[in-house]
């Protein structure tokens, strides 16, 4: 004999309600700007403030990784959020 027992069953009840259907949206962006080819890229990067000494591997950088990849990590290099230029690089004194 069990003191504890439930009068309902202990099965899970079955669900009725609509549980959905397919769904498609389907968005439609438009640019306004045309892309830039990679040798104007290293123009705009060097004419705010970037200091590019090997413009060959800079080309097979953004080849390889995108403009876009590139300027997330060059955000902190930032002077201006607004204008994107960079900030000047100190000058290294030797000996």
């Amino acid at each position: 004999m069990s003191i504890f027992t439930s009068s309902e069953s202990t099965t899970l009840p079955v669900g009725t309600a609509y549980q959905g259907g397919t769904f498609l949206f389907i968005a439609t962006m438009k640019y306004n700007k045309q892309p830039l080819d990679i040798p104007t890229q290293i123009a705009m990067l060097k004419g705010r403030g970037l200091n590019i000494a090997d413009e060959q591997a800079a080309e097979k950088t953004l080849s390889r990784i995108s403009y876009f990849r590139l300027a997330a990590y060059l955000r902190p290099m930032e002077a201006d959020k607004n204008t994107h230029q960079y900030k000047p690089m100190p000058r290294l004194k030797m000996p």
